[in-house]
């Protein structure tokens, strides 16, 4: 990571492949060495270094857990100077790189400590969504969700919409190409975005485990939008293309009929009474 970009790159990605989740302990006698080399990267003028440092910090943040609290202060200054300074069209996917790894920064450390800078990341989310929804910000919504729980609760007319519009993705029918790296112009709010056929897949895949953990997390909370949970899952149900999908759809659907029965139950017993 001290070599020149390429180099630096190729490292920075390397060590995802030493993230073991049932070992997280591997981590931790390096943790000092490697955050600090990634922070440099974070400072560098090549956007595709300070993505590779900031993918590998999302792999740190996830598989070392508790162990991230004590870099907390030194990490996140960085991320959210790339998240208020790099606000052109351009940057617009780092800053979405970047606001995935603070919400696995702040699912790593806690609500408590987290809960400082959520209404700042919750702003820089919103004007990203207005402008294009993707993958990182999916995972974004699912880190948050899952860090504060029925605290993000405010939060979700701002995320329900375009997580609906993203799950709801179709594959280009007339591009007759299975490949992964095909490209597919779809409509996604009052646009049209390009998209491989891989990341649009895994980007439905994504939307509906987001379902899930809003259901688990939030539970009765998050009845009023179970119904239209329900009318974008069904057809995914079936979704020939993609195995993932139909995995995650089963998955979100078995969450919301449990809340809908939890529900129903809930109301029997005080009609009954």
């Amino acid at each position: 990571m001290d070599d020149f970009s390429r180099v630096q790159i190729a490292a920075a990605c390397a060590l995802r492949q030493f993230f073991d989740p049932d070992m997280p302990e591997t981590l931790v006698p390096f943790l000092d060495q490697l955050l600090n080399k990634l922070l440099i990267l974070l400072q560098n003028d090549d956007q595709m270094v300070q993505k590779a440092a900031i993918e590998a910090l999302i792999g740190i943040a996830e598989f070392s857990n508790e162990h991230f609290k004590n870099f907390y202060n030194f990490v996140m200054p960085d991320l959210k100077s790339i998240l208020v300074n790099a606000n052109d069209k351009s940057n617009h996917k780092l800053r979405s790189i970047a606001l995935q790894c603070t919400s696995n920064v702040g699912l790593a450390i806690g609500k408590e400590k987290f809960r400082d800078d959520l209404e700042k990341i919750m702003e820089v989310l919103k004007s990203l969504q207005e402008s294009d929804t993707n993958i990182h910000i999916l995972k974004t919504c699912h880190s948050i969700c899952k860090c504060i729980c029925k605290e993000f609760l405010p939060y979700m007319s701002t995320v329900m919409p375009p997580l609906v519009e993203y799950a709801q993705l179709e594959i280009d029918k007339d591009l007759d190409d299975e490949c992964d790296d095909s490209i597919h112009e779809v409509k996604l709010g009052d646009g049209t975005i390009r998209i491989t056929r891989s990341d649009l897949l895994d980007g439905k895949s994504t939307a509906c485990n987001v379902f899930v953990i809003f259901a688990q997390t939030l539970q009765e909370a998050f009845y009023p939008w179970i119904s239209q949970a329900a009318s974008i899952l069904i057809p995914l149900l079936n979704f020939y293309m993609d195995y993932y999908v139909r995995e995650s759809a089963i998955s979100a659907m078995s969450c919301c009929v449990l809340l809908n029965f939890r529900k129903r139950k809930g109301l029997l017993k005080m009609e009954s009474s």
